[in-house]
């Protein structure tokens, strides 16, 4: 290839020890689609800032059975609301169905994105299981959203936050242990959040990407050679 391309620094810095190639690294834009829906949290029974939230494919390389099963033992009040659908796993979000019991709101694929930004926006915590694929873009949005972020701890997504929010290891209890304290801490909670955002309002904007983009694709392009009389 003329040039490599990663979403994420890990990513990155893994082509270059392995096979010795310089990679550029361009992620995402965090604001995604149009501005929250501030009322879609109450149609979908929901509290302002009174649930936690997950937005993925259910498939296990999400982790979302270890994230219902560590919310079922850390016995907090907030529901968890999880959003997403298992096209490929009818089998797994049966499962996830049966761990989750009474006590988790499956609310299915959300296509609206004005609703999605609302949930996102109202959650008190985004709950981010993924722990392959570099650069998640349901992690920059819950960051833009203010939103902070409870994710696994992972290279990848430990680049994404750069410090903000919280991180949580798949050791049984840890994840719990850490839901127990922060929701018991909103302050804490509260503060992680407009710290996410900024940086996402820092680090994380479309005109960077595509400004990113426009001078890699000069770069590969090359000058000009000027042209003659005819």
């Amino acid at each position: 290839a003329s040039a490599l391309l990663a979403d994420n620094p890990v990513m990155a810095e893994y082509y270059q020890a392995t096979y010795g190639r310089a990679c550029a690294q361009i992620a995402y834009g965090a604001a995604c689609g149009p501005p929250a829906d501030s009322g879609a949290p109450a149609r979908f029974g929901l509290e302002r800032k009174r649930y936690l939230l997950v937005v993925a494919r259910l498939e296990p390389e999400n982790n979302t059975d270890l994230i219902v099963e560590e919310y079922r033992r850390s016995g907090v009040a907030l529901p968890l609301a999880v959003v997403g659908d298992a096209p490929y796993g009818a089998a797994y979000l049966e499962e996830l169905k049966r761990l989750g019991g009474e006590h988790v709101r499956f609310l299915g694929r959300v296509d609206d994105q004005a609703a999605l930004n609302g949930l996102f926006a109202g959650a008190y915590l985004h709950l981010h299981g993924h722990e392959v694929g570099g650069t998640n873009p349901s992690l920059l949005r819950a960051m833009a959203a203010g939103t902070a972020p409870l994710a696994l701890d992972a290279l990848f997504n430990q680049a994404v936050l750069g410090g903000t929010g919280f991180l949580f290891k798949k050791e049984p209890g840890d994840l719990a242990g850490r839901l127990g304290r922060l929701c018991a801490s909103p302050e804490t909670v509260e503060s992680a959040g407009r710290a996410a955002r900024e940086r996402a309002e820092r680090e994380y904007t479309w005109e960077a990407v595509t400004a990113a983009h426009a001078a890699l694709f000069a770069g590969l392009a090359g000058p000009k050679e000027p042209r003659g009389d005819p």
